[in-house]
């Protein structure tokens, strides 16, 4: 979190020039002023000129000031339209008088010096310099807006009192405005309503020219913190830390939403705020929920939140923070200080459950956090050992808070109008803050949300779908929140693309079959070469009187319409031979892989139910015996060429089933999609007008027969009168051989896996001369486009263009096209893995579980209607039943295809594919993407290929990335991990690195993560010494303030019982050694390795901190936005100071 940005500078410059002839009236040393009491001034009894300790929330906010050094994410800064005859004096007055009578806002803050790292002391000054300041202002929301904003952009400095700063702007001699900004150390929401009040009243006193006195309080605060102490030592907590750990569990899952950008731990934090009411419909029918649930509005309201961000992130469990006001003493409300604690409530939005009983869950809840309310928030967050994230807040990233319109009531001083006036922008505290405040009839909701994440449109849509879901849970109480449409009358637009996306745009016209297609080609152009497969090409003349032989074979053993044939075959032409006789014979092909195991081979042969099956001589015996099958072995028998070589007239028709293609299924037992000849002579239709395939390609089989992208390939090639080379399977493993058959045979169409072609990547011959391709075309697994830069570098986006298709068997391959362009490498894209709009003759849906259409950005499942639907699994009813749904926004019957898939509409209507439902990986609570830190891995030097997975270490869940030498290269394991330590958050940062030769991949072409080394974890009782001067330093320091007998290289500091206090020890002592460190790199580098490969000398940075400039010095950003701004007298924003030195 920083206070500057682009915004702050911009609003700084624009109010300093605005101010014009501005004068500081602020003064070395104030004196009391007529009117004051200069008892009142010294009857705070004994903690002034004392010394107290830090509250544990004063603790939590030094710390984040050490971490972030200038952060104004805690300013307070709150300015008041005054509108009248205003008395300046009085207002002095009535300002000194309220800082007299409230040690808080005389406090500061000292270390001391003789203990390294130890938190500091607060200190109440008797009589602290302060000073009303006054400047002019131009007149406008703008100047006003940008002045205030310029506040708010201002650090304080904590060891100098006051923590208050005012300002007196002057518009008009009747319109003034107060600035006044405190730093949260010392205030809290409660704080500032009494130094509203006080102010209110001093200044009336003031005016009346009475003598200024306010009453001391009847508490302090150092009291406070002194009882707070006391009671954790004496153990009088303990039921209460029991009690929160109970409900919170040992871990808790962090909030992960959909963002605008991802979190980075570098990301300048700003926050804004939207605002909205409630309908008074709907307000009213809130104060009526709550009476008939007997709960209060901030169980509805915050149940509403929760079930909110649960649809919007896809999680049924993660935590909110609550503020709470932590007041539980007589007297302690007419205190300033900053008492308030923060409470935890854990969300579990379970699948169905229903607004009724998340609010009796929640009011449950709130009881009892309410009866075990002292327990300081911080000494929780350290018993629990929390994981800790140099970018995201520790248990919880998003706050709601209920107060009332009364609680805070604003200024209000005699004889003035006063209005209350927000600062656009503070520094951003979480991710999201739902604040929330009812009135007597009405309730307002503010949304303050991190411009680092969010736009100020997301932030709009979420607090419209929270009015939203709240009215669903209010008017709908017994049906689940799922229930709920987010998507209303007011996203018109959205809806109605979302609903025609979900419908095929045009359907194609009446296609022959596949076969036919192919037939038509060998009429025309007999002679022209169907298949190469090594130095053996296949005309189409031949492949066709060929295919037609053993299809009338096939017919003799009673093959046609719906009648399943086996196939299991070594890549050759026989085995395309064989595939398009079996089409042409009227039967569906059942591919068989000859490499599966021998149990698998045998399910499947059981459970397709083939009534023939065509094989080689060489592999009959590797497959299983069943009695009474019929078995063909075309290129060993001679009785192919008696058969007529004409084709065979059988009636095909589009409802015909084409193919069966097993693929894994989640029970361990393989489901056989059943594909029709429609579906695919429809593919091919359908996507040739981005294509334009014609009888010049020469496409690759590169694929396993029993991987539906063969499919593709196969009649991608055939059916366009194209040729196709089949790929060795060999070949196909051997990136260096493939890349001379692509240049060898002017290969113009490639189909790739993405982990195949990232192989090709890595090999240096890929860039050595031209290739003839005009298409990449990527399927089966997710894409990351950041993959391809290394080939986007050297070739360019346009020849061969690069084009992803998600695509899954049960929807006929392919069901999007997106191109992959340059643009798709900027960091700052929104998509991973874009996949684009959908082919013309399908429908693409992203619903939540309730089958809702989502918001743009918000993650659901993707479903697929249209043309391309398989017709079901073989011999699996309830399964196909569960898979393939009616479509709810459908009246004529239509189905949906559940693919199991994340995505997400992109603002620009296209998708983004977000992984598989059941393997997201979860490392620590936080969901990965791993093609994110695979890109990031695959930039670092000498890297050619990599894969991230999740494996089961020691302590659980890690991350364990396999890297690949680019070819001739050597991979620094060391480097590339300090690299993405930089650059990702450390639970993003892989626990092991293993280097291998190459990537394993499955017949399918996708990565074998079966085939893949275990990793070498180091065990967490594994003792590693500490290595070199910096380590051996550092470890000495750790064990110090850990009080451990050793600490080696690989040990994390939170998990030995580190924490954020404990971490400035460290930083002080690393310091005192002769090394220096900051907070953050401690909570960015865990472990010692990792902490000492950043340290540096004190000298070295001394030297360099305190070196006088000499030269061409770079401008601050203020001064070169001064320079930009057009304007004709420069000087005239000189400043001139005149003193007035007398004796005295």
């Amino acid at each position: 979190m920083t206070q500057s940005s682009n915004a702050a500078q911009q609003a700084a410059l624009l109010a300093l020039l605005l101010e014009q002839d501005a004068e500081s009236a602020t003064h070395a040393a104030a004196q009391l002023p007529a009117g004051v009491d200069a008892d009142a001034m010294a009857s705070t009894g004994p903690a002034d000129g004392g010394d107290a300790p830090l509250s544990f929330s004063q603790q939590r906010l030094w710390f984040l000031l050490q971490y972030e050094p200038g952060s104004t994410a805690y300013n307070q800064t709150r300015a008041y339209v005054l509108r009248g005859a205003l008395d300046r004096a009085a207002l002095d007055a009535a300002l000194r008088a309220v800082m007299a009578r409230h040690p808080a806002l005389r406090t500061r803050f000292v270390a001391d010096a003789a203990t390294p790292g130890a938190l500091p002391r607060q200190v109440v000054e008797p009589s602290p310099a302060f000073a009303l300041a006054e400047a002019p202002l131009a007149m406008g929301a703008y100047a006003l807006h940008a002045r205030i904003d310029a506040e708010a952009a201002r650090p304080f400095d904590l060891g100098q009192a006051p923590l208050l700063r005012a300002t007196l702007l002057m518009r008009a001699p009747d319109d003034h405005v107060l600035l006044l900004s405190l730093h949260h150390i010392i205030s809290d929401f409660v704080s500032n309503a009494v130094i509203a009040r006080d102010l209110a009243q001093a200044y009336g006193q003031a005016l009346a020219g009475d003598a200024v006195r306010l009453a001391t309080p009847g508490a302090t605060f150092a009291a406070h913190v002194s009882r707070q102490r006391d009671a954790l030592a004496s153990g009088a907590l303990d039921t209460q830390r029991d009690w929160w750990q109970r409900l919170l569990g040992s871990h808790v899952p962090a909030l992960q939403l959909p963002t605008d950008r991802p979190h980075g731990a570098d990301a300048t934090r700003i926050a804004r705020r939207v605002n909205a009411a409630l309908p008074a419909r709907l307000a009213r029918t809130l104060r009526a929920f709550c009476v008939a649930q007997r709960c209060t509005p901030f169980v509805a309201l915050l149940a509403a939140w929760q079930a909110l961000l649960s649809r919007h992130a896809g999680q049924d469990d993660f935590a909110v923070g609550v503020p709470h006001t932590g007041r539980d003493g007589d007297g302690l409300d007419d205190v300033v200080g900053f008492f308030a604690n923060t409470h935890v409530y854990r969300s579990r939005v379970l699948p169905g459950v229903t607004g009724c009983a998340l609010c009796e869950s929640l009011r449950a809840d709130a009881l009892g956090a309410l009866g075990h309310a002292a327990l300081p928030f911080e000494v929780l967050l350290d018993r629990m050992h929390v994981p800790r994230d140099a970018g995201r807040p520790p248990l919880f990233q998003v706050m709601f808070n209920l107060r009332t319109a009364t609680a805070g009531a604003g200024l209000s001083l005699p004889g003035l109008t006063v209005e209350a006036v927000e600062a656009r922008e503070t520094g951003a505290k979480f991710d999201l803050i739902l604040d929330a405040e009812t009135g007597a009839e009405d309730v307002t909701l503010h949304l303050e949300y991190d411009c680092a994440l969010f736009d100020a449109a997301s932030a709009e849509r979420l607090l419209r779908d929270y009015v939203t879901q709240l009215s669903g849970l209010m008017h709908q109480p017994d049906l689940p929140l799922t229930a709920t449409p987010l998507l209303d009358a007011y996203d018109g637009a959205v809806l109605a693309h979302q609903l025609a996306a979900g419908r095929p745009l045009r359907r194609a016209a009446a296609i022959e079959p596949a076969h036919r297609q192919i037939q038509r080609h060998a009429a025309r152009s007999a002679d022209a070469i169907a298949l190469r497969h090594g130095d053996t090409t296949v005309s189409y003349g031949d492949l066709e009187r060929r295919a037609n032989r053993l299809a009338h074979r096939l017919i003799a053993l009673g093959v046609g319409p719906e009648v399943r044939v086996g196939i299991a075959m070594e890549r050759s032409p026989e085995m395309i031979v064989g595939l398009l006789a079996i089409l042409k014979a009227g039967g569906a092909y059942v591919p068989f892989d000859p490499a599966y195991p021998a149990e698998r081979l045998a399910y499947l042969f059981e459970d397709s139910g083939i009534a023939a099956l065509l094989t080689q001589p060489a592999l009959r015996d590797l497959l299983p015996p069943r009695d009474g099958l019929p078995v063909l072995m075309p290129d060993a028998d001679a009785d192919d060429l008696v058969w007529p070589d004409t084709a065979p007239d059988v009636d095909v028709r589009p409802e015909h089933l084409a193919y069966v293609i097993y693929t894994s299924g989640s029970t361990g037992r393989p489901k056989g999609a059943q594909l029709q000849h429609g579906n695919l002579s429809r593919l091919l239709a359908s996507t040739q007008h981005w294509f334009g395939f014609n009888a010049d390609d020469v496409w690759t089989l590169f694929h396993s027969y029993a991987f539906d992208f063969s499919v593709w390939e196969i009649f991608g090639a055939l059916c366009h009168g194209g040729q196709l080379v089949i790929v060795p399977f060999h070949v196909s493993r051997a990136p260096q051989e493939f890349i001379a058959l692509l240049r060898r045979e002017r290969v113009t169409v490639l189909n790739q896996t993405p982990s195949a072609f990232r192989a090709l990547l890595a090999q240096p011959e890929l860039y050595e001369a031209p290739l003839a391709l005009r298409y990449v075309i990527f399927g089966g697994e997710a894409l990351d486009p950041q993959a391809l830069r290394p080939w986007i570098d050297h070739a360019g986006d346009a020849a061969p263009q690069l084009i992803n298709m998600y695509g899954i068997t049960e929807t006929t391959v392919h069901v999007t096209y997106r191109p992959i362009r340059c643009a798709d490498l900027d960091p700052a894209t929104r998509a991973r893995s874009p996949i684009g709009e959908r082919i013309p003759d399908l429908g693409i849906r992203v619903l939540d579980p309730g089958l809702h259409p989502v918001a743009p950005g918000v993650a659901g499942e993707l479903f697929i209607a249209g043309d391309g639907l398989a017709r079901g699994y073989l011999n699996r009813a309830a399964l196909t039943a569960e898979r393939f749904i009616p479509d709810p926004f459908a009246d004529d019957g239509a189905r949906l295809y559940r693919t199991g898939d994340l995505a997400r509409w992109l603002p620009d209507g296209q998708l983004e594919y977000l992984g598989r439902i059941d393997q997201q990986l979860k490392i620590r609570g936080f969901r990965i993407e791993p093609g994110e830190i695979e890109a990031r891995i695959l930039a670092q030097e000498g890297v050619g290929n990599a894969a991230v997975l999740t494996i089961e270490g020691p302590s659980g869940a890690r991350l364990v990335a396999y890297v690949v030498p680019a070819g001739g290269a050597q991979v620094d394991i060391a480097a590339v991990r300090t690299a993405l330590a930089a650059e990702l958050p450390d639970y993003m940062v892989p626990a092991a690195f293993v280097a291998i030769d190459a990537l394993p991949l499955t017949p399918n072409g996708k990565l074998d993560r079966r085939a893949l080394p275990a990793p070498a974890f180091e065990s967490a009782q594994t003792f590693v010494a500490p290595e070199g001067e910096v380590e051996t330093a550092l470890a000495g320091i750790w064990a110090e303030v850990l009080g451990l007998p050793r600490v080696g290289r690989s040990d994390n500091f939170f998990e030995l019982g580190g924490d954020s206090i404990l971490s400035l020890q460290i930083v002080a002592r690393a310091r005192a050694a002769g090394w220096l460190l900051t907070p953050r790199q401690l909570f960015e580098r865990q472990t010692l390795a990792e902490l000492a490969a950043v340290a540096t000398p004190v000298t070295l940075g001394a030297d360099a901190g305190n070196a006088v400039p000499s030269g061409a010095v770079p401008l601050l950003p203020i001064q070169a936005d001064f320079f930009t701004m057009p304007m004709a007298r420069r000087h005239h924003w000189n400043q001139s100071v005149l003193l007035d030195c007398r004796d005295g």
